[in-house]
């Protein structure tokens, strides 16, 4: 059953297995731009998240940059020709 709770910005929450040393320097990085650690986390958390986001998504325009591909505006038969290469003539 979900818990419908609101979260609370002071909950604390309990994290196993992180590298000690990764967390000082995080740690030491949030004191130097005067932050505390769970800000900073929400931030890396929420960064992390979105560039994940975005690797998933299908970019379009960067397939038509492709090198070698050809842009055309008249009629292609590209896959009848794929088949004829790999299969030898149509008949």
């Amino acid at each position: 059953m979900p818990d419908n709770k609101p979260e609370r910005k002071s909950d604390v929450l309990v994290v196993r297995k992180i590298n000690k040393s990764l967390y000082k320097k995080f740690r030491e990085r949030a004191m130097e731009e005067h932050r505390n650690v769970g800000d900073a986390l929400n931030q890396a958390m929420a960064e992390w998240l979105k560039a994940q986001d975005e690797k998933k998504k299908l970019r379009i325009e960067g397939i038509l940059n492709l090198n070698g591909l050809v842009k055309t505006d008249g009629k292609v038969r590209w896959s009848e020709e794929v088949d004829e290469t790999l299969y030898g003539e149509s008949a």
